[in-house]
């Protein structure tokens, strides 16, 4: 059994924005909150895209912590 509740995603978001941005030398707090996010082929990419990418990051790792304890 999964247990999730106690993640907020809005935790995870800034660490997943940062890989998203490894290229870019601006202030990254910053640029999460204007949503002027690019990922690592420059592309316009949302905050929701952000944050749905974490989720499924963060569920996977869940996953495999409760299928070998």
């Amino acid at each position: 059994m999964k247990e999730t509740s106690f993640f907020k995603p809005w935790e995870l978001a800034p660490i997943q924005f940062l890989q998203f941005n490894h290229r870019r030398e601006n202030d990254m707090r910053d640029t999460f909150v204007t949503h002027n996010c690019f990922d690592v082929y420059g592309e316009q990419i949302s905050r929701k895209k952000i944050l749905s990418q974490a989720m499924k990051e963060f569920v996977s790792h869940t996953d495999l912590l409760y299928r070998y304890v």
